[in-house]
C-alpha cells in the first residue's frame, strides 16, 4: 500500500513538472511578439536580402526590397544579421518599438566578394578585368532568358539578337570583340559546370561574373578565348523557412511592322516598272478599276473557265498578325535550413505566345533547381546542386521566313479563300498562302530536356588555411525536333486543282548529349605577420562530351493527319547519324600575393591536353601574369588626396586558347571518309565513300595573347566609382584553309597561318547616395569600343560590293560599295556620265567614277584594284553603351535602363527595299516615295522591273544602325510590413515593368526595320515591345 502511494506521488510530481514546463513555455511563446524593423547600410540606404536569425534558435527571416522585416522575437534576445558584402552584426532586442539596424559594408564598395575562376576574391585584390552583374539587374525584367537581360549592363559585353521568334531569338554573346574569325564563343559556367545563359532561370541567379582579360580567364585555358561567364545560383539560408512567389503577366506588341499598299497602287507601280523597262503594262485600266471597286473582286478567267482572275484589295497583315501577344511567368522558391545545413528549392514556368493569330507559334520553358549544403562536421561538408530544364517550341513547318515572305511580297489583289468559301484556298501560284500554311501546313515541334548535377565534397582546415575539394558534374541533354509538312489542296470552280507541300513529308531528329566533369582542388591561404598575404590554388580537371544526332525523313506518307516515319514511301526514306566525342584533361594553378594590401601580384598557369589534336600537338600551356598597386593605401597618397577611398592601377598579360573554334573538328588530325552518292557498278547501285578533306596533323589550337591595363577609383566615401580599361588581343595562330588550285581535287586541311589583332577600351562610372533617411538613388553608365585588323589571312585580298568578312589589312566585316551621287535626272545627264549598265535612264542611281576611267565597275576586285568601290564603314557595332538610374522612397522604387550602339553600318537585302527586282516582289507603303519627274529628291529610284542597275551595293542603301533604346523601365511599391504581416507575409511588392518600349534610331527606314536587324536580312519575325505587371510575395 505504501509502494502504491509512493508511485502515485511520483506520477503526480511528474505531471506537475510537465504542467509547469508547459506553462513556462506558453508564457515564453506569448512573450514573443511580432516585431517589425528595417536594415540600412552606412549611407542610410535600405539593404534587401539580409538574413536575420534569432541567436540560439532556427527562427529567422530576410529583409524585403525596402530593407524591412517582420520577426517573432522577445525582448532580450539577440539577432544575428548577415548578408553578402556586409559585416556580420549582433543586435540586442529592446523592450518595444521598431528594430532599426545599421550594417557596414565590408571595407567599402570595391571590397565586395567577386566570383572568379575556381573561387572568390575581394574586389580590392583583383588585378584582372572582371565585370560583375548583380541579381538586381535581372529581377522583374520581362525577358525570355538571362542573356536578354545582359544587353547594355557592362562594357565590352555585346549581346545581339536576330529575330523575335519565341524560343528562337538567336541571341549571341561577344566579349571584347573578335578573338578569331573562326568563332570564339564565351565559356559559360553555372556553379562551375558548363551551361548556357539561354537555359538558366534568371530568377535563380545570384550573381554573374564576366572574365574579360587573360589574367582573369587564363585559368580556363584552351576554352577561354572568347572570355568566361561565371553564373552563381542562389543558396539556402539557415533559419525559418521562407517561401517566395513571383508572378508576371505581360503583353507584347510587334514593332516595325511594315505597311502594305492598295492593290491598285501596286498595279500602277508595276505598270510603270514595266514601261520604264521597255515592256508592255501588266494591268489594263479596266483591271485597275476593278481593284478600286469593292463590288468587283473577281471575274471568270477567259483563258481558263474553271477558275477566276482576282482583283481584291486585301492586306492580310491584320488577318495573320496579333496586335498583342501574352506571356506568363511564374516562379516559386523555398529556402531555409538549420545550423548544419541549408537549402534552396525553386520551380519556374515561362510561356510566350507568338505574333501569329493562328497556327503553331509559341514557346514555353520549365526550370527546376535544388541546392543543398550540408556541414557534415567542422571539417567536412557536402554541396549538392541539381537542375532540370525543359524547353518547348512550336513553329510553322516551312519556317517563319516563308510566312513573312508570303505576307509581304505577294500582291494584295489575291484573297485568302476561294470566293464563296471560308476553308478552301485559291489555285494560283502567286497567291498569298500565309494563312493556309499557318493553319494547315503542319508544324515544327521542338523539345529540349537538360539535367545537370553537381556534387562537391570539401575538407576545410585539415591543415590551417588548406581546403581540399572534389567535384563531379554529370550532364544529360536530349533534343527532339519533329517537322510535319502537310499537303494542302487548292481549289477552282471544279474542285481540287492542285496541292501545296506535295508530297507531304515528316522529318524527325533526335540529339543526345552527355558529359562528365571532374575537378580536384587544393586551396591554401596563409598570412605571414601583418604584411604578407599568400593564396595558392592548384587543381586537376577532366571533361568529356559525347553527342549523337540521328535524323530520319519520310516522304509521301499514307495519311495527312498522322505523322510517323513508318508510313512514308520506303523507297524515298533517308536516315543519317552523326556521333562525336572529345575529351580535355587539365592541370592548373594560381598564386596570389599581397604586400600590406597595397602591392598585388597574381600568376596563373593552365596546361591542357585535348583529344582534338594529334598526339604531338595535344598539350599546350596558357600562362598569365598580373599586378596591381593600390595607391590609396599609401600614406603619402591619402594625405595628398584624402577624397579617394580607392585608387588602384592594374596591368596584366596572358595567353588563352580557342579549342572550341567552329572549324576545329574532333578528328581532323586523321584522314576521314565521307559517304558519297550511290555509284552504279555492274548494273548495281553501290555505296560509295570518299575522302572529303586532307588531314591536319600539324594543326594546333589558336592562341590569343591579351594585354590589359586598368584603373579603379572610389571617391567621396565610396559614393562615386570609376573604372577604365585598355586592352590588346593578338591571335597569331589563327586557322585558315590553304587557297590551292582546284586541280588538287580535294579540300585542304587547316593550318595556323593567319593573324588577327583586336584592341579597345572600356569605361564604367557610378554614383550612389541618399537624401535624408528615406530617399536613396543611383546613376550608372558604361561605354566600350573595340576595333580589329586582319593582319594576314593566306593572301585574302578579294574586295566585293557589300559586307566583306575577310580582307587582309582591314577590319572584319568591312563594307564596300559604290558611291552614290543622287539620280540621273534627264537623258542629257545620263549621256554625260559613266553608267553601270545600258539599262540606266533618268531616275536611276548615279555612281561616282572614283578612278576616273570612264566606267563604273569593281576593277579587278582586289585590294590593289577595286575600281570605283569605296569603303563605306563596318557592320560590326561600335561604341556600345548603357546607362541606368533609379531611386527608392518610402516603399516606392523606380529604375530605368537605356542601351545603345554609337556606330554601325547596316546593309539590308536590296530586294526587300526595292520592288520588282523580280516581278513578284511588290512595293510596300514606304516605296511611295520613288523618283518621278515631279519628285526628283525621292528616297527610292524609279520603278524598273529587274532593276539590277539600282540594287548593286552602294552608299544609297547603307543605313546607320546607331540607336538609343529604353531597354527597361520599372516602378514598384513594397506594401507596408504592418499591413502584410496580418496575412503572414514578410514581403509583398507590386510592380510595372516595360521592355524595349522606345528607341531613337538613325536608320532612314526605321518604321519598318529595327536597328538590331542582322546584316543582309530580308523579312523576318519582328521584335516586341513589352508591358508587364507583376507581384512578388514572401511568406
Amino acid at each position: 500500500m505504501m509502494r502504491l502511494s509512493l508511485a502515485c506521488a511520483g506520477i503526480r510530481m511528474k505531471l506537475t513538472t510537465l504542467v509547469l514546463v508547459f506553462l513556462a513555455s506558453s508564457v515564453m511563446v506569448f512573450a514573443q511578439t511580432s516585431r517589425t524593423g528595417k536594415v540600412l547600410d552606412d549611407t542610410g540606404k535600405p539593404v534587401p536580402d539580409v538574413n536575420i536569425i534569432v541567436k540560439g534558435t532556427t527562427g529567422g527571416t530576410t529583409t524585403n526590397d525596402a530593407g524591412e522585416f517582420t520577426l517573432a522575437v522577445s525582448a532580450g534576445q539577440t539577432l544575428v544579421i548577415s548578408g553578402v558584402n556586409y559585416e556580420t552584426k549582433e543586435v540586442l532586442v529592446g523592450a518595444e518599438g521598431p528594430i532599426n539596424i545599421s550594417v557596414a559594408a565590408k571595407s567599402g564598395t570595391l571590397s565586395d566578394v567577386v566570383i572568379v575562376g575556381y573561387g572568390t576574391q575581394k574586389r580590392t585584390n583583383l588585378t584582372g578585368a572582371v565585370a560583375t552583374i548583380d541579381k538586381k539587374k535581372l529581377e522583374n525584367r520581362p525577358v525570355q532568358n538571362a542573356m536578354a537581360a545582359l544587353q547594355g549592363v557592362a562594357p565590352g559585353v555585346t549581346v545581339t539578337r536576330s529575330t523575335g521568334q519565341p524560343g528562337a531569338e538567336g541571341f549571341s554573346l561577344q566579349i571584347r570583340g573578335f578573338s578569331s574569325v573562326n568563332g570564339a564563343t564565351p565559356l559559360v559556367l553555372i556553379d562551375g559546370s558548363p551551361g548556357s545563359l539561354i537555359s538558366v532561370n534568371p530568377n535563380d541567379i545570384e550573381t554573374i561574373s564576366v572574365l574579360k582579360d587573360a589574367a582573369a580567364a587564363s585559368i580556363y585555358g584552351a576554352r577561354a578565348a572568347g572570355g568566361v561567364v561565371l553564373v552563381t545560383t542562389k543558396r539556402g539560408a539557415s533559419g525559418k523557412v521562407s517561401v517566395t512567389y513571383s508572378g508576371r503577366y505581360a503583353i507584347q506588341n510587334p514593332a516595325n511592322v511594315p505597311g502594305r499598299l492598295h492593290s491598285w497602287e501596286e498595279a500602277q507601280m508595276a505598270n510603270e516598272s514595266r514601261i520604264n523597262a521597255g515592256q508592255s503594262p501588266g494591268y489594263t485600266p479596266e483591271q485597275i478599276r476593278w481593284m478600286q471597286d469593292p463590288d468587283t473582286n473577281f471575274v471568270r478567267n477567259p483563258a481558263n473557265l474553271n477558275d477566276y482572275l482576282y482583283y481584291y484589295d486585301l492586306d492580310q497583315t491584320d488577318l495573320i498578325l496579333r496586335d498583342n501577344s501574352p506571356t506568363w511567368d511564374h516562379n516559386i522558391s523555398m529556402r531555409g535550413g538549420g545550423q548544419k545545413d541549408n537549402y534552396f528549392l525553386s520551380l519556374g514556368y515561362y510561356k510566350q505566345q507568338g505574333v501569329f493569330k493562328l497556327g503553331p507559334d509559341q514557346a514555353d520553358r520549365i526550370n527546376a533547381r535544388f541546392n543543398y549544403n550540408l556541414q557534415i562536421s567542422p571539417v567536412f561538408s557536402l554541396e549538392t546542386r541539381l537542375a532540370y530544364r525543359q524547353s518547348n517550341r512550336l513553329a510553322p513547318s516551312g519556317g517563319n521566313a516563308q510566312i513573312f515572305s508570303n505576307l509581304y511580297t505577294t500582291r494584295t489583289l489575291y484573297p485568302t479563300f476561294f470566293p464563296g468559301t471560308t476553308d478552301r484556298y485559291i489555285n494560283d501560284n502567286s497567291g498569298n498562302f500565309a494563312y493556309a500554311r499557318l493553319k494547315e501546313g503542319g508544324a515544327e515541334d521542338f523539345r529540349e530536356d537538360e539535367g545537370n548535377a553537381q556534387f562537391v565534397f570539401k575538407a576545410k582546415d585539415l591543415v590551417k588555411g588548406l581546403t581540399l575539394s572534389a567535384s563531379y558534374n554529370p550532364r544529360l541533354g536530349t533534343r527532339t525536333i519533329g517537322t510535319a509538312s502537310r499537303t494542302i489542296p487548292r481549289y477552282n470552280l471544279v474542285g481540287i486543282a492542285s496541292y501545296m507541300n506535295n508530297p507531304n513529308s515528316y522529318t524527325k531528329s533526335e540529339y543526345k548529349i552527355t558529359s562528365d566533369n571532374v575537378q580536384l582542388l587544393a586551396d591554401y591561404v596563409k598570412k605571414v605577420g601583418t604584411s604578407h598575404d599568400f593564396h595558392l590554388l592548384g587543381g586537376y580537371a577532366y571533361e568529356d562530351e559525347r553527342t549523337n544526332l540521328t535524323t530520319g525523313r519520310a516522304v509521301n506518307l499514307a495519311t495527312n493527319d498522322f505523322f510517323t516515319l513508318n508510313t512514308g514511301d520506303p523507297l524515298q526514306a533517308t536516315a543519317t547519324e552523326d556521333i562525336q566525342s572529345w575529351g580535355l584533361a587539365s592541370y592548373f594553378a594560381r598564386f596570389n600575393y599581397a604586400f600590406r594590401n597595397k602591392y598585388l601580384f597574381e600568376a596563373n598557369m593552365r596546361y591542357d591536353g585535348s583529344s582534338k589534336n594529334a598526339k604531338v600537338n595535344r598539350w599546350n600551356s596558357f600562362p598569365s601574369l598580373s599586378v596591381g598597386w593600390r595607391l590609396a593605401q599609401e600614406d603619402w597618397f591619402r594625405n595628398a588626396l584624402p577624397v579617394f577611398n580607392e585608387f588602384k592601377l592594374r596591368a596584366s598579360w596572358g595567353r588563352l586558347g580557342n579549342s572550341d573554334a567552329t572549324n576545329f573538328g574532333n578528328y581532323e588530325y586523321v584522314s576521314q571518309m565521307a559517304a558519297g552518292v550511290p555509284y552504279p557498278f555492274n548494273n548495281v547501285r553501290s555505296r560509295s565513300f570518299y575522302q572529303a578533306r586532307l588531314a591536319s596533323p600539324d594543326k594546333v589550337w589558336e592562341k590569343i595573347e591579351t594585354s590589359n591595363i586598368g584603373l579603379d577609383l572610389a571617391l567621396l566615401s565610396n559614393r562615386l566609382t570609376f573604372s577604365a580599361d585598355y586592352f590588346v588581343k593578338n591571335n597569331n595562330d589563327m586557322l585558315v584553309g590553304l587557297q590551292l588550285s582546284n586541280s588538287i581535287g580535294i579540300q585542304t586541311g587547316q593550318y595556323n597561318l593567319a593573324d588577327l589583332r583586336t584592341k579597345g577600351w572600356e569605361l564604367v562610372a557610378g554614383w550612389r547616395d541618399n537624401i535624408g533617411a528615406n530617399f536613396s538613388y543611383y546613376v550608372n553608365a558604361n561605354i566600350g569600343d573595340n576595333t580589329n585588323k586582319l593582319i594576314s589571312y593566306n593572301g585574302q585580298q578579294a574586295v566585293l560590293p557589300g559586307i566583306n568578312f575577310l580582307i587582309e589589312g582591314l577590319p572584319i566585316n568591312t563594307v564596300y560599295g559604290y558611291q552614290a551621287a543622287g539620280y540621273f535626272n534627264d537623258a542629257a545627264d545620263v549621256a554625260a556620265n559613266p553608267r553601270f549598265s545600258s539599262a540606266v535612264g533618268p531616275g536611276d542611281i548615279k555612281y561616282v567614277d572614283v578612278n576616273k576611267d570612264g566606267a563604273i565597275n569593281a576593277g579587278l576586285g582586289r585590294l590593289a584594284d577595286h575600281g570605283d568601290l569605296v569603303e563605306l564603314g563596318n557592320s560590326s557595332p561600335r561604341y556600345t553603351y548603357g546607362f541606368d538610374f533609379g531611386f527608392s522612397f518610402k516603399g516606392f522604387d523606380f529604375s530605368a535602363m537605356f542601351q545603345g550602339v554609337g556606330q554601325r553600318k547596316l546593309f539590308l537585302d536590296p530586294t526587300t527595299l526595292y520592288p520588282y527586282t523580280s516581278s513578284w516582289l511588290v512595293p510596300m507603303d514606304y516605296n511611295r516615295d520613288y523618283w518621278k519627274p515631279d519628285n526628283l529628291d525621292a528616297r527610292f529610284p524609279r520603278m524598273f522591273i529587274g532593276g539590277a542597275q539600282n540594287t548593286v551595293r552602294s552608299s544609297h542603301w547603307v543605313m546607320n544602325g546607331a540607336y538609343l533604346r529604353m531597354k527597361n523601365i520599372q516602378l514598384g511599391y513594397n506594401l507596408p510590413v504592418k499591413l502584410i504581416s496580418k496575412a503572414k507575409l514578410t514581403n509583398a511588392k507590386i510592380y510595372f515593368s516595360g521592355q524595349d518600349l522606345w528607341e531613337v534610331s538613325q536608320m532612314w527606314l526605321k518604321d519598318a526595320f529595327d536597328p538590331e536587324t542582322p546584316d543582309n536580312a530580308s523579312w523576318q519575325y519582328p521584335f516586341f515591345r513589352t508591358v508587364s505587371f507583376g507581384i512578388n510575395l514572401t511568406f
